[in-house]
């Protein structure tokens, strides 16, 4: 969990989903349920997510999952249930 904005959590968790959480009123404001995954023809692997981090402007965030990856997410590019 990375906490940048006050009053928001950004949290990683297995299957490689990332949720934007709103602390004060206990609601999760947006999330993405396929951050980290792998697509093929017969199947798609979802992997866990490790760490989430903050960069110095506070709408970019940073994800590392089992996929060996870092990726970059803008939150205002989150819709509310993606």
């Amino acid at each position: 969990m990375s906490e940048h904005n006050e009053g928001q959590a950004i949290c990683g968790s297995s299957l490689g989903k990332l949720l934007i959480y709103d602390v004060e009123r206990e609601q999760v404001l947006s999330k993405h349920n396929k951050a980290h995954m792998q697509l093929s023809i017969s199947s798609e692997i979802k992997f866990d997510i490790n760490s989430v981090c903050y960069t110095e402007n506070p709408n970019v965030f940073a994800s590392a999952g089992d996929d060996s990856l870092i990726k970059l997410w803008d939150k205002r590019c989150f819709d509310k249930d993606s």
